[in-house]
């Protein structure tokens, strides 16, 4: 197969000019006796001018002659691969939902639990479909290096999230009901550490994805709806799918400048705990498998394409 997928694509591509040399310089500086007289075994024959063609007609279809791969990435909710076929659901504070009643409608808050994992990535980026991106992380360590900003504050529901030693810290300036002016400057310093906004769309650097101290989730307000006489869970699912159903879009970009995009639908379903964590049950608490069979509505991520 890869035989026939590099013959056909030596001949259609023309190397620009100088290529050949440039390639035939490249695969000099690999190890000569097992890199290039491996790919003469495949290519049967091929001089070495066509070995430099096929390794740029290689990189333009997508391939690496010398890797054997094609630039490629997994999406992830909570460590558990999501494909077309396998959408994962996650909830009761991973991945859960958070509302609020206002006077205008219902606010409403969904964490992000999304990972992507893969060889060469530079950047994922994430832009949403409806309602806002809500990013809370330590300023020194916040993973946005790029984003379309639509709030520089949040003003909406939000799980905020601190690193363990800057929670402690508040909690302790801010357990006394009475606080001293030192107390109120101590806390007034931790929270001033951190830094919220709302984007349309946020570019993670690959390797600081989901640092400790950071929240990344999807909120935003509905109008006042009326509650349906059904109350079971499959209309509570209607319902909140109404409410927080939206598409997230991910567009990793890779070392060499190649991107690839997937789209990720966000709704909610009914189903119990056990199986909206099946791919870590193993490892959760003894008090967390006791859930197993708890039933509620559920945060689902699934693939759209």
């Amino acid at each position: 197969m890869y035989h026939n997928r590099y013959t056909q694509a030596v001949s259609k591509i023309k190397a620009p000019e100088g290529a050949v040399e440039k390639m035939l310089k490249t695969a000099e500086s690999f190890e000569k006796k097992e890199k290039v007289i491996h790919m003469k075994k495949w290519i049967k024959g091929a001089v070495a001018a066509s070995v430099a063609v096929a390794v740029t007609a290689g990189a333009i279809i997508g391939f690496n002659l010398f890797g054997g791969k094609a630039n490629s990435f997994v999406m992830t909710v909570n460590a558990a691969e999501i494909t077309k076929d396998n959408p994962v659901s996650v909830g009761l504070g991973e991945g859960g939902m958070s509302f609020a009643q206002k006077d205008d409608g219902m606010e409403y808050y969904i964490d992000l639990p999304l990972s992507v994992t893969g060889e060469h990535i530079k950047s994922v980026t994430y832009s949403v479909d409806k309602d806002a991106i809500a990013v809370h992380c330590r300023k020194d360590n916040n993973p946005v290096i790029d984003g379309d900003v639509v709030s520089e504050s949040i003003d909406t529901l939000f799980d905020v999230t601190y690193i363990e030693n800057d929670q402690k810290a508040l909690d302790a300036a801010m357990e006394n009901d009475h606080q001293s002016d030192f107390e109120k400057h101590a806390a007034e310093e931790i929270l001033n550490r951190y830094e919220g906004k709302k984007y349309t769309s946020i570019t993670l650097a690959y390797d600081n994805q989901n640092p400790d101290g950071c929240a990344i989730g999807i909120v935003g307000r509905r109008t006042n709806e009326s509650v349906p006489d059904d109350e079971s869970l499959e209309a509570k699912s209607k319902q909140l799918d109404s409410m927080i159903g939206n598409t997230l879009y991910c567009t990793v970009t890779f070392d060499d400048g190649t991107v690839q995009k997937q789209s990720i639908h966000i709704g909610a379903t009914v189903t119990n705990f056990g199986t909206a964590h099946a791919e870590s049950f193993n490892q959760l608490t003894e008090e967390e498998k006791a859930l197993k069979d708890y039933t509620d509505v559920f945060v689902t991520y699934s693939i759209t394409e």
